[in-house]
């Protein structure tokens, strides 16, 4: 047995020489691949992070190009105006230059962050140095615009407004696409994304060009010539040719539900108005004047161009969802080859050796790859199904105060704890909503974040589900950033273009994009939202009492308090002044009027302590509530609709919440008053009112007569009447528009009474009188304006008459005294207007300085068949002039009271009879002839 054990032996010996080549070659193989594998996913991130580079910018420009195209648009259409209509043009361009001026620094800031490594491509170092000269020509523009504006300097053209800011941002592009290529930009964009994207932009830009041309011309009342006329047709073709290739892409099943929404968007603001509106106009035969009005035009045009960049909105969050799923995806393949290296290890002392080696090379070249998310400037964290962290990068390090190491494995609320910066209360994660509704959720900027050792940071942040390659969610990411940071890259940019820099909500822009896409979602389905407009009751009292600075900290509190009790989805906005937009998705109108309700008791609920320390500040919600359904009108238009239920119910008494009924008496009344809002806002911010005058006639012979200035609105549509005040003024009233209108008249009568014509024929220049509202006789701010604008034109003070009612004077009695004195020390003259009307009227006139007496109508009209009439008008004759004062009367609208008037000994008379109401142009013709007089 001893000699046949010795071949079993060295056959065993053998066959352990075998397994262990076997094992050691199987080792260096899978040494070898999983080294390779390290270094392959190495060089895969340092692509990620170029390509991120290329996504960031070629988005920022998507986000630019618009804003500068605006003013091309804007700056033709005040180019096209006569100089006299452009008063407004400055302060409104340096709006539009501002915001367009913003998204470039952003632009810039990002692009010298990452100028070294890009430079070094010969296509981006010559786009960049053509984008630098392109915007020096833009500069160049805006200066010789200004000039034009300001009257100093010749007016424009419309090849030196357009091609400037044309060639600026077809600058951008290239520079974009040029960054895009050298970065290699498709490995986080894809191929789809980017042709997406490049048509977003071409439809953008071509319909913007087309916005400006027909700006320019319809501003100037000119008819498009044939070099216009042949440029336009080939914008417009540009544009329709990238609808189409949009729209085939949508039809070929290449995008998906939130971007085929965009486009079907898109689709509906390009047909509606749009095409059909520019297809008429190129339409329009030679020599001939389009219809329209350059306003209505821009508006109809920017809202199609909104609703192109709501697309690139749209590609630029699913790219970013995109890119941090990509990286997340590269870093399992680190570990998973570490893994790798450290079994094979195991095997052997040699594969240990390599395994160690392999090791110090995966954590470099890990730490290599974590650059693509410390250039982004955020913290990141990212977590499992269960919301247990998987890892930080470094800002999330410095912002929760938790190291990597530490926090992987704890559970997210034990890391990352958030409070409301004005309740204190504990908030939800964004990422247990974002799980729980399986979509992306965000946080507003007035949440707090508390860091390891107790300090706090202000954040705002978002999360997204992370889903396997089944759909199935299997974690979550996070992003965030600290609001106060000097500069966070384009998070500065779109905080301030979309939010209101007191209560950091979302702003009205922002609100009215909300809104339109959550319009467009109705379209494709039976989805039902509400809308919803609050307005804080009585918070004119807080301003007033307290001051501006302590009823904007009321509003940043009342704001937050209110948030918390909004259901998950709801969108609220500041809307300008005390007003918030509230947008209920997924939500029909019972549940959103329990809502509103329920902030209107929370609203009860609010308590906020006076800065003085006296007491404290209690609030009241009126709210308006509307459905938005299948079937309801444009965003603008239910607007109107949420904004007349709020007033309803501020009329019945405030603290309560009204639904927008259409058909209602009532809501059609508010809502037409809402629809003459916008429209006089319009007339007055576009110069679209005109003046017109009536004659008051002296009846004693050799007195001259005056006028008083009577105001119109020029129709919506050319050709049409103008409008007269009844149609307006009562909406202007209620919405406290009327020291607006008031400054406008007053500014444009001395335009008038400067006028050349009516200086000739001084010292018989004629008076005019202005009518002013009760409103504006309680500012004393409306004072200083009326003695600057005398001063400024050069006008006596004695040429110009204020009429004042007697209701609104009573109502304000001391108010209207030094009012009077400050201006009768002018020079200027005053009449009561509709005297007659008050219980104590002769009491009140012996209180106020007036030089006249206008006697209300209602004692005129009947004044030939009623005794009662005759007596009150003798009565009032009597007492002014035993007070000095001269009466006028109105109403006069046949010969026999005109007789009978004079008979009584009145002084002036005014009506249809004497004179009919006419543009004010015709009365100084007449006065050219000889000023009228009585007789």
């Amino acid at each position: 047995m001893g000699q046949g054990d010795e071949p079993g032996r060295h056959g065993g010996r053998n066959e352990l020489k075998i397994v262990q080549g076997v094992t050691l070659l199987l080792a260096l193989v899978v040494t070898v691949y999983a080294t390779l594998g390290t270094w392959e996913t190495y060089r895969l991130n340092a692509a990620l992070h170029r390509a991120e580079i290329g996504t960031n910018i070629l988005y920022a420009v998507l986000q630019t190009g618009p804003s500068f195209a605006l003013e091309r648009g804007w700056t033709s259409v005040y180019m096209g105006r006569p100089l006299e209509k452009r008063t407004t043009a400055l302060e409104h361009l340096e709006r539009l230059r501002q915001a367009a001026d913003l998204r470039w620094q952003c632009l810039l800031t990002g692009l010298d962050r990452t100028a070294g490594p890009l430079l070094r491509s010969a296509p981006v170092r010559t786009a960049y140095t053509r984008l630098v000269e392109a915007r020096m020509g833009l500069d160049l523009m805006r200066k010789r615009a200004d000039k034009a504006l300001a009257s100093d300097g010749p007016t424009l053209g419309l090849d030196e407004v357009f091609l400037p800011i044309s060639n600026f941002n077809a600058a951008l592009w290239e520079l974009a696409q040029a960054i895009y290529t050298s970065t290699d930009g498709g490995r986080l964009l894809e191929l789809r994304d980017y042709r997406l994207s490049s048509l977003a932009w071409r439809l953008a830009e071509f319909t913007g060009q087309s916005r400006a041309i027909v700006g320019y011309f319809l501003s100037a009342e000119m008819p498009l010539d044939n070099h216009a006329h042949d440029r336009l047709q080939g914008t417009f073709a540009l544009a329709e040719e990238a609808l189409d290739e949009l729209t085939g892409l949508e039809h070929a099943g290449l995008t998906e539900t939130a971007i085929s929404r965009n486009m079907q968007q898109i689709g509906l603001m390009m047909g509606r108005g749009f095409s059909s509106r520019l297809e008429a106009i190129l339409g329009t035969p030679p020599d001939t004047v389009p219809d329209g009005d350059a306003e209505t035009w821009m508006s109809t045009a920017t809202t199609a161009v909104n609703a192109v960049v709501g697309l690139s909105d749209t590609l630029i969050a699913a790219t970013r969802e995109r890119s941090v799923h990509t990286l997340g995806g590269s870093d399992r393949i680190f570990i998973f080859n570490g893994l790798l290296l450290l079994a094979v290890g195991l095997l052997t002392p040699l594969s240990l050796v390599r395994s160690r080696r392999s090791a110090t090379l995966l954590f470099e070249r890990k730490e290599l790859a974590e650059v693509t998310l410390r250039s982004i400037g955020d913290g990141v964290i990212t977590t499992d199904a269960e919301m247990r962290i998987e890892h930080l990068n470094p800002i999330a390090e410095q912002l929760t105060g938790w190291s990597a190491r530490e926090a992987r494995g704890q559970p997210l609320d034990q890391v990352f704890r958030i409070l409301n910066r004005y309740t204190r209360e504990a908030l939800p994660t964004p990422v247990q909503r974002c799980l729980a509704s399986r979509k992306i959720v965000g946080l507003s900027s007035d949440t707090l974040l508390l860091r390891r050792d107790g300090t706090e940071v202000i954040i705002q942040d978002s999360a997204a589900p992370i889903r396997d390659n089944r759909g199935r969610i299997v974690g979550a990411v996070m992003v965030f950033y600290d609001v106060l940071h000097p500069w966070t890259g384009e998070h500065l940019l779109s905080y301030h273009a979309t939010h209101d820099p007191v209560t950091a909500l979302a702003n009205r822009w922002e609100f009215e994009r909300h809104l339109l896409q959550a319009v467009g979602e109705t379209q494709d389905g039976d989805a039902q939202h509400a809308l919803c407009y609050l307005d804080v009751d009585q918070f004119k009292v807080v301003n007033d009492t307290c001051g501006h600075a302590e009823g904007d900290d009321l509003l940043r509190r009342l704001s937050s308090h209110l948030k918390g009790g909004l259901p998950p989805g709801a969108f609220l906005a500041r809307l300008g002044g005390d007003e918030f937009g509230l947008l209920l998705r997924d939500c029909p109108l019972e549940e959103a009027v329990k809502t509103a309700d329920g902030l209107r008791e929370a609203a009860i609920l609010f308590r906020f302590p006076c800065a003085h320390g006296q007491g404290v500040h209690r609030v009241s919600l009126s709210i308006g509530v509307v459905p938005v359904t299948r079937d309801s009108p444009s965003p603008a238009e239910l607007l109107s609709q949420a904004d007349a239920a709020c007033y309803a119910a501020k009329d019945k008494g405030r603290n309560r919440v009204q639904v927008f009924v259409p058909g209602d008496r009532e809501m059609s009344v508010l809502h037409g008053e809402m629809r003459w809002v916008t429209l006089l806002q319009e007339a007055l911010e576009h110069d679209r009112l005109e003046l017109h005058c009536q004659e008051i006639r002296p009846l004693a012979a050799g007195r001259p007569g005056y006028c008083e200035v009577l105001v119109r609105m020029q129709g919506e549509a050319p050709g049409q009447q103008p409008i007269p005040p009844g149609h307006f003024i009562p909406a202007a009233e209620r919405y406290n528009l009327m020291p607006g209108l008031d400054r406008w008249v007053i500014e444009h009568t001395f335009r008038v009474l400067a006028d050349p014509r009516l200086r000739a024929l001084a010292p018989n220049q004629p008076l005019c009188s202005i009518n002013l509202s009760g409103d504006s006789l309680r500012r004393h701010e409306m004072i200083d304006f009326i003695i600057d604008r005398l001063r400024h034109h050069a006008i006596p003070g004695d040429r110009v008459c204020f009429e004042i009612t007697e209701t609104s004077a009573i109502g304000s009695l001391e108010q209207a005294v030094t009012f009077i004195e400050s201006l009768r020390a002018q020079g200027c003259h005053f009449a009561l207007d509709d005297f007659g009307t008050g219980l104590s009227s002769f009491t009140y006139l012996k209180r106020l300085p007036v030089d006249c007496v206008k006697i209300d109508g209602s004692f005129i009209r009947d004044l030939q068949r009623d005794p009662t009439d005759q007596a009150m008008v003798r009565a009032i004759h009597v007492v002014a002039q035993a007070m000095g004062k001269y009466t006028v009367a109105e109403w006069v609208e046949d010969a026999g009271t005109l007789e009978m008037l004079r008979g009584i000994g009145i002084d002036f008379v005014q009506g249809f009879h004497v004179d009919k109401p006419k543009p004010i142009a015709g009365y100084l013709d007449s006065l050219e002839h000889g000023a009228p007089e009585g007789g």
